[in-house]
């Protein structure tokens, strides 16, 4: 029993066989549908803006040095300096890097300091009126709809499990903004960072300070100094360190004019043929359910 498809009636087996000759008979017009569909591929390929990737690759910043202070230093405090909240020894400090990059925060506050709302609607924003074109308010963007815009379509993060790098990568229709984001992003991420970690060191400060005036103990008053000029050192190397958390092993740069990811045009023209080929075969189907007998 050949394989085949059903024609109009439930008995008519279409075989394999039948369908390339009817392809066969019907070249002309198969190949037409193929050219057309080509060309449509080819004119929605040539309307699109072109989108461009910037990409910059990251190291994670270790502090091994100042782990191994705190590890000294933990046994001789207990719980201490967990109730001041310092961070526990081998605490996973690049997983709470790249989860910066990657998090909604880091990209509410880019999207605010650059006012990019507009930008990334802009077929809904009237620069010349500075206005929305939308009628209803309801459909207006909103700030968590640009926050999704930017994780879903303009932001992604790779890492290298083996190597340990962390590669941020912007897709935009502006090659030159697309370097400018991905930069720009990876100081906001090293700058927020940076805050939080004196911040907590501040706080962490504070609390040992209280402790330290409620014991005599000597051994212990000794531990707290000890761990309070760590906190100290912590903020100090905060300060003057730039790159806080990401070291940029290769900066974002602005690619080509002629070098976008999209639209992929090989792909294009494949999908315009693929597509051709499907419109051929349901004309040969039909031409051939239509003939007589």
């Amino acid at each position: 029993m050949s394989a085949g498809l059903i024609g109009d009636d439930g008995d008519d087996a279409l075989t394999v066989r039948e369908v390339l000759v009817a392809l066969r008979d019907n070249w002309v017009l198969s190949l037409s549908a193929i050219l057309v569909c080509i060309a449509g591929a080819v004119a929605i390929a040539w309307l699109l803006r072109p989108v461009y990737r910037s990409e910059v690759v990251l190291a994670p910043v270790s502090e091994e040095s100042t782990d191994a202070t705190l590890a000294g230093i933990a046994g001789q405090l207990g719980g201490l300096a967990t109730l001041a909240g310092i961070a526990p020894p081998g605490a996973d400090n690049s997983a709470i890097a790249v989860a910066t990059l990657k998090s909604d925060i880091l990209a509410e506050e880019f999207i605010r300091n650059r006012n990019l709302l507009p930008t990334l609607f802009a077929d809904d924003w009237d620069a010349q009126q500075k206005r929305w074109t939308i009628e209803d308010p309801d459909d207006v963007p909103t700030l968590n709809d640009a926050i999704e815009r930017f994780d879903t379509k303009v932001r992604e993060v790779f890492e290298d499990k083996e190597t340990g790098l962390v590669t941020l990568s912007i897709e935009w229709v502006d090659r030159e903004q697309a370097a400018d984001w991905a930069n720009t992003l990876v100081a906001l991420a090293n700058a927020r960072l940076r805050r939080q970690s004196i911040e907590e060191a501040q706080r962490s400060i504070e609390y040992l300070k209280r402790e330290l005036g409620k014991t005599e103990v000597v051994e212990l008053r000794s531990a707290i100094d000890r761990l309070t000029e760590t906190e100290i050192k912590r903020i100090m190397l905060a300060e003057v360190r730039e790159e806080f958390a990401f070291k940029i092993i290769d900066p974002a740069r602005a690619a080509d004019s002629d070098d976008y990811v999209r639209p992929n045009w090989p792909m294009m023209l494949a999908a315009g043929a693929l597509m051709g080929a499907a419109v051929a075969f349901l004309l040969a189907v039909w031409r051939r359910n239509r003939r007589p007998g």
